[in-house]
């Protein structure tokens, strides 16, 4: 039957105050870009609006959108904030892996600031250890209501730092042994992922109230290096890549490549998906914007095989 082997798969992440969606069709080993959408708000998404009638509103822009652009929000992907969760990476102990995610459960118990009852815990491993994500249940619930009211049926919740190294492998940019930076800029947050040999070593963020440009970015570069010497073992990374809302800015392109001596390009998520449904072509800016619903996309796109 024409049509079944067809899968869409959406991306939703709401960045500070734009709504980022990345709408996906996977056909016959193709993957297409058939939506790609950045939406003003009216506020930032804090977790009180989240708690609040504003949750409300922004549901009906989501539904909106979703409408105006024929968005089915198939297999929706929904970016948590970084108020929702908490992120720990440890290193393997010798032993199994449940004695390792046993000893790693009790580590984060140690530093929750409530009750282990009021998470939800989620493993990923790397060849250099393990990723812990322990996001808060209340979080997760309002997410979902949020969800319900603007039409994303049974979301899959993930989190920006591994939907970004989802982009970064799906676009097939990561090179062979090396070690490479992403930096991605969506104020008031930055992330940044060290990778290494194309896997996720480490995850640094800096965050920002209030700010001046310039005091941003010196703390910014601060943190890169910091993770840089951290983390390189004494090796040198072979690129930074900058996605975000900071890919538009040539400002954030100079200080980085200056201030950290490392070759920049602006990540491009998207690379190698046929986007010819659009009825524009995208600028490079607006699709290293939407890298983190792109990631979100990728997954979903890929959970059915």
């Amino acid at each position: 039957m024409f049509g079944a082997r067809q899968r869409r798969a959406t991306g939703v992440h709401i960045a500070d105050r734009v709504l980022h969606i990345v709408e996906l069709i996977r056909h016959r080993g193709e993957v297409v870009l058939n939506n790609l959408v950045r939406e003003t708000l009216p506020f930032a998404c804090t977790p009180a609006r989240l708690a609040g009638g504003e949750r409300e509103e922004l549901a009906r822009i989501v539904r909106r959108v979703g409408k105006e652009r024929r968005i089915a929000f198939a297999n929706p992907g929904v970016a948590l904030g970084s108020h929702a969760f908490l992120l720990k990476r440890r290193p393997w102990i010798y032993g199994s892996e449940q004695l390792n995610r046993e000893h790693l459960k009790w580590e984060v118990q140690q530093v929750l600031p409530d009750r282990l009852s009021e998470y939800a815990l989620d493993f990923a491993k790397t060849p250099q250890g393990y990723f812990l994500v322990a996001a808060r249940r209340r979080a997760l619930k309002l997410y979902g209501a949020l969800c319900r009211k603007g039409g994303l049926r049974h979301p899959l919740f993930d989190i920006a730092p591994f939907a970004l190294y989802n982009a970064l492998e799906a676009s097939g940019v990561l090179g062979g042994e090396e070690l490479e930076i992403l930096v991605d800029v969506s104020p008031p947050e930055a992330l940044v992922l060290l990778l290494n040999a194309g896997q996720l070593q480490a995850v640094g963020s800096c965050t920002w109230e209030g700010e001046s440009p310039q005091i941003r970015r010196e703390a910014l570069v601060e943190r890169v290096q910091q993770l840089i010497e951290a983390e390189g073992s004494l090796r040198r990374p072979r690129r930074l890549w900058l996605s975000g809302t900071a890919a538009a800015d040539p400002e954030w392109n100079a200080v980085l490549s200056d201030k950290i001596a490392l070759e920049v390009a602006v990540f491009d998520p998207l690379a190698g998906v046929d986007d010819s449904p659009l009825e524009e072509r995208v600028p490079p800016a607006e699709r290293a914007a939407c890298a983190v619903a792109a990631g979100l996309a990728y997954r979903c796109l890929s959970e059915g095989d």
